[in-house]
């Protein structure tokens, strides 16, 4: 079988479906991208992303880190309970657990839904 080890170092690979990055920071730009964050990291989605856009974050084996997504200006984030959205232009932060994981999809140009989650996800006051 194949044995799979991440690297050390920040790495992007764009395909034709998906874009994978490990590292510390990604300003998503594709329609569906996979950030696995090495150390604490910050996932930025675009001011005025295309509705279907996708992307899911989560910590590298073993690591247990804060995975922020930043807060853009006019861009809201679903609460993981689904029962809210976070107001526009607040960050979004993961608990810090090796476990942190999360897939949100863009509703609209400013709206991000969640699609998945695992671990504690806090919209910024």
């Amino acid at each position: 079988g194949t044995q799979y080890t991440e690297a050390d170092v920040d790495t992007t690979i764009t395909g034709t479906a998906v874009t994978y990055t490990l590292g510390t920071s990604r300003t998503l730009a594709n329609a569906a991208e996979v950030v696995v964050c090495s150390s604490t990291c910050t996932v930025t989605p675009p001011a005025s992303a295309t509705a279907g856009m996708q992307f899911c974050a989560r910590n590298a084996n073993n690591t247990t880190t804060v995975i922020t997504i930043a807060a853009v200006s006019g861009v809201s984030y679903e609460a993981t309970a689904r029962t809210s959205m976070g107001g526009s232009n607040k960050s979004f932060y993961s608990g810090g657990a090796v476990t942190d994981q999360l897939c949100m999809i863009a509703a609209t140009a400013t709206t991000w839904l969640v699609f998945s989650s695992t671990g504690t996800w806090t919209n910024s006051p």
